[in-house]
């Protein structure tokens, strides 16, 4: 792509249609930027292929009049159809406008205009992708885009639309995003730092991190344990006090040791410019800070988060004018994850809400997940930029069914609800292979770019399209799985065994016979037969961990057997795809295919 995009000097692109005399040009001024050019060349790319029909840069001037029509994208190709200044000045870093209207917006006949604020990193580009999907076309997969038939007489339909997301950081650490850009890109994911010519993104602070970043803060040499020279020479700040290998936490009530990482900031963030966030959190383990000056604070406040979020603050406070772009990152997680009750969070800090104890086989909004209502609450009272740490697999068995599917939109509009600006989607990251994750990444990218959408609509479109005939199949697995969820009340975790209560006899025998019809559904085919495949190891895991019981239950009821006749039979189909997709995670711990047949077929 990046050979054809600096191709692109030239004024207009033309798209000279296969439908008669009618063509389409899609302009863009050679003086654009490179997020403008990716735009209308990610326009031409497309229609091409629609319209089957050779792209040529070619050095002339939009022309909008019968029969041609001419998309116009970016700011000065935008200004040049006719669109109205004031219409994008409050557009922000991400929000568009895609018009044909004449009268509003003032675009000339036969003209639509593609554009975001001049200088945002990514508001044409999400526009030129919001023209597109009113055509029809559909981002499924990196490898699966549904196109529409050319326009009626080469015509294209009248748009009109004008949009500022509700959430300023969306992001989703599942394979399949995190390892196709181009892809992510389209599905309005921006919680990493993407080129620029591709709209950029969000920039934590590399160092120190992500997340957990209170001994990186210190030393870029540490690890999970304090830095030796500052853990003898400053040993106040750190807990426990007496133990220099062990993985603790900060002392935040210390002055020297806020000061110090002030210090540490700025240096930070004078060495990357491009940062728009840096991180400062607790480390991943509740053993936390009890000196007396931290409990006394802790008791003031009502949370153990007081003496970290008072640090932060003075963090914060210590670098806007110097840094006024960049936002300071606290987790409120686990043992923090109560809110103050006297100390609020300046502007320009971001907590980090993470749902990690919650039941994901119940929406948030459910009275077992009454707890994290109140946090949700309170935070959203005080807290001026929340943004979410949520959980959608099980991270002790990837593959394995984990039937959240029907929660993830209407979480999503739960946070919303409370005022939240961004969420991180913490998923089946180290490889190929979560449970249904194609759905759940196209699912997630969907509702978190328009959280108003209607999250089983786009589920039963995505079903239709990627599993062709066995769509009903997979629905009925869906199904049943999450009626699992509610007829034994399970509450599921982000990591469970196969031995869950909710994983009954019945249950995973169903869900067998589901995807056996799948299979049938779709034979051979070289399209469908892979993609049911990958799906199908869900419920191949559940049953190979308990056969005994899956195979006594139907033989006990006169069942026919749904799976190969054999264990060992299953396991080798199991094996077979696991391969083929490229599996090499079982677990965030590292688990794998030989590990698995250790599990089932133990020697001694």
């Amino acid at each position: 792509m990046m050979e054809t995009l600096l191709r692109i000097t030239a004024v207009c692109v033309v798209v000279v249609a296969s439908f008669g005399a009618s063509a389409i040009q899609i302009y863009v001024d050679s003086r654009s930027s490179s997020v403008e050019l990716y735009a209308a060349q990610e326009l031409a790319d497309v229609l091409s292929t629609i319209l089957k029909t050779k792209i040529e840069p070619v050095n002339n001037t939009c022309v909008a009049s019968d029969p041609e029509q001419c998309v116009a994208v970016g700011t000065i190709a935008t200004r040049a159809v006719g669109l109205k200044d004031a219409l994008v000045e409050s557009l922000g870093l991400e929000g568009y406008i895609a018009t044909n209207n004449g009268t509003s917006a003032g675009v000339q006949k036969n003209a639509y205009a593609i554009t975001g604020k001049p200088g945002a990193p990514r508001g044409t580009l999400y526009g030129a992708y919001a023209f597109l999907s009113e055509l029809g076309v559909r981002f499924y997969n990196p490898n699966v885009t549904q196109l529409p038939p050319s326009p009626a007489g080469g015509i294209l339909p009248s748009v009109d639309l004008t949009k500022i997301p509700s959430l300023e950081y969306r992001s989703n650490n599942e394979y399949v995003a995190s390892s196709n850009m181009d892809w992510a890109v389209r599905m309005h994911y921006n919680g990493v730092p993407y080129p620029d010519q591709v709209g950029g993104g969000v920039v934590y602070a590399e160092p120190p991190g992500f997340v957990h970043t209170s001994y990186k803060l210190l030393s870029d040499d540490a690890a999970e344990r304090p830095p030796a020279d500052l853990f003898k020479s400053n040993n106040e700040w750190f807990w426990p006090h007496d133990d220099p290998n062990t993985y603790g936490q900060l002392c935040w009530s210390n002055a020297s040791l806020v000061d110090f990482i002030l210090g540490r900031v700025k240096t930070m963030l004078r060495q990357q410019p491009q940062a728009t966030i840096i991180s400062v959190s607790q480390n991943d383990n509740q053993n936390y800070c009890k000196d007396p000056g931290d409990m006394a604070i802790i008791q003031e406040e009502g949370s153990p988060i007081g003496p970290l979020l008072r640090a932060v603050n003075t963090i914060a406070a210590g670098i806007k004018d110097e840094f006024p772009n960049v936002a300071v990152d606290t987790l409120a997680y686990q043992y923090t994850r109560p809110a103050p009750q006297i100390t609020k969070p300046l502007p320009n800090v971001i907590i980090r809400l993470c749902s990690i104890e919650c039941n994901f086989g119940a929406p948030l909004t459910d009275e077992t997940n009454a707890a994290f209502q109140v946090d949700m609450k309170n935070w959203s009272r005080v807290s001026q930029r929340t943004y979410i740490w949520n959980y959608v697999t099980n991270f002790g068995n990837f593959v394995m069914p984990f039937p959240n599917w029907f929660n993830i939109g209407p979480n999503i509009r739960f946070f919303l609800d409370h005022g939240v600006k961004g969420i991180f989607e913490e998923g089946a990251y180290e490889g190929p292979g979560g449970d249904l994750n194609e759905l759940k990444d196209y699912l997630m990218g969907r509702m978190l770019w328009d959280p108003s959408a209607d999250a089983d609509a786009i589920i039963a479109d995505f079903l239709d399209y990627y599993y062709g005939d066995a769509a009903p199949f997979i629905a009925e697995y869906m199904q049943t799985m999450t009626g699992a969820v509610k007829a034994t009340g399970y509450y599921m975790h982000e990591n469970f065994s196969p031995t869950a209560d909710l994983y009954t006899n019945d249950t995973m025998y169903d869900c067998a016979v589901s995807f056996q019809r799948a299979v049938q559904a779709v034979g051979n085919d070289a399209t469908f037969r892979p993609r049911v495949d990958r799906t199908k190891l869900a419920v191949y895991y559940l049953v190979l961990w308990r056969w005994d019981d899956v195979q006594a239950f139907a033989q006990s009821h006169a069942l026919p057997w749904p799976l190969e006749a054999t264990k060992t039979e299953s396991f080798a189909e199991f094996s077979r795809v696991y391969n083929a997709t490229g599996i090499t995670h079982l677990s965030e711990g590292g688990h794998d295919l030989a590990w698995f047949k250790s599990q089932l077929f133990p020697t001694h």
